[in-house]
């Protein structure tokens, strides 16, 4: 693990890297630094810009004011969790008097990782939350997990506290706008995305309400049908594992709840205007100058 310190007059930052060749696969996920911040009174930064990382951050202490380039101003108080995209004319500055204190993670912007993110926050600009303390544990279990080893594989572990803190903070997102009885039953779904089976007589019979009332509170609440619903999160799935080279379209299909590759791909055309096959091949045409594709 590779430590290095910034110390200026009006900041102080502290950098872990991993000790490794900095070669990153597009079809990967990867963390590029975890740092600890500490800006004191006076301090503002703006990018000058855009970014190949997401920036995922809490704040400790003391208060931060975050103005995107659009000109919306937020306010970023201890215990808010933090997951945006720098961008160029995006601005920070501290609040008041009490130096604001961070936890930080840059991961980078692979094809991805956009993909996994998109499946949980489609504006991946700026989100803000203020979730329950389990999301603290998890930002707390992330940093010592990173700076634990200088393994590799230990990767795919960080992807899996990343992608549970992912999902806390979407939750305690809804929880805002949605009322209880129908989280469940939006939960009951994510659960079952991978059961062909799955359809709207046993999503109401988990429920214990009828069919009728099911539609009313799918279109009331999130304006859409519930097949409609299920198919857009089980090709959100799709869209992620696709960008995962080394999993094959039939174990996506398989996985994703469909019953054969071939109602997959028809579906997918459907959507898409391509195959599966050559939305995968679309979707590295491109990459950051930081990655490597292969």
């Amino acid at each position: 693990m590779l430590n290095i310190q910034h110390n200026k007059p009006l900041y102080r930052e502290n950098y872990f890297f991993r000790t490794r060749d900095l070669t990153v696969r597009n079809d990967s996920f990867h963390i590029y630094t975890y740092f600890e911040s500490e800006y004191k009174p006076l301090f503002s930064s703006t990018s000058s810009e855009d970014s190949f990382f997401y920036n995922l951050f809490s704040v400790l202490e003391g208060a931060l004011e975050y103005t995107s380039p659009e000109g919306e101003k937020y306010i970023l108080t201890p215990g808010s969790i933090v997951l945006s995209s720098l961008r160029k004319g995006s601005c920070y500055r501290t609040i008041g008097k009490i130096p604001c204190k961070r936890k930080c993670f840059l991961i980078f912007k692979t094809t991805f990782t956009r993909k996994l993110f998109s499946c949980f926050f489609p504006d991946e600009k700026f989100c803000i939350f203020s979730p329950p303390e389990k999301a603290a544990i998890l930002i707390q279990k992330l940093q010592e997990e990173f700076c634990r080893t200088d393994f590799e594989e230990e990767q795919v572990h960080l992807l899996g506290l990343i992608t549970e803190l992912l999902e806390i903070l979407r939750t305690s997102f809804n929880e805002k706008e949605l009322p209880e009885n129908f989280l469940k039953i939006l939960s009951f779904v994510e659960s079952r995305l991978y059961d062909p089976d799955l359809k709207r007589k046993s999503i109401a019979a988990e429920a214990s309400i009828s069919l009728s009332t099911l539609d009313r509170l799918f279109l009331k609440h999130i304006h859409k049908s519930v097949s409609q619903y299920i198919l857009e999160k089980r090709f959100a799935k799709v869209e992620n594992l696709l960008a995962l080279s080394s999993v094959r379209i039939k174990e996506i299909a398989s996985g994703t709840g469909f019953a054969s590759v071939i109602h997959m791909n028809f579906l997918f055309r459907k959507k898409y205007g391509m195959t599966p096959t050559q939305y995968r091949k679309k979707l590295f045409l491109s990459s950051s100058p930081y990655l490597q594709v292969e």
